[in-house]
């Protein structure tokens, strides 16, 4: 949601505006902690993940119908579960196929062998 959508369609002040767009933007903190420190704690990322992108998509959906009053709460709850579920997302492991795992002597900061015949 943008300070634009707010001033033009929502008759807000720009500086109204401009401190919904903050506020979304802001709500990303606290969300980013809570949302790593639930991950790491948890057994079911995917729900994790999924539930709070749902929570989103609801807010999101739910933005032309809310009164103005209640715009400030949607969107901070917007900002706060976006960032939430990308902090979830981003503890998920790195799960390669096995053939293209790193041998030890293709590890960062070792050099590979050499071999002289070839």
């Amino acid at each position: 949601m943008s300070a634009t959508y707010a001033t033009t369609q929502r008759h807000f002040d720009r500086s109204l505006g401009g401190l919904l767009s903050a506020l979304i933007l802001l709500a990303g903190v606290p969300g980013s902690a809570l949302g790593g420190h639930l991950a790491n704690r948890s057994r079911d990322l995917q729900a994790i993940i999924v539930g709070s992108l749902m929570a989103c998509t609801l807010g999101l959906i739910l933005i032309p119908y809310v009164s103005a009053s209640a715009l400030w709460v949607l969107g901070i709850g917007i900002g706060l579960f976006l960032v939430f579920g990308f902090a979830a997302w981003s503890s998920v492991p790195n799960l390669s196929a096995p053939e293209i795992a790193l041998t030890p002597a293709w590890r960062p900061g070792c050099a590979p062998e050499r071999r002289l015949d070839a």
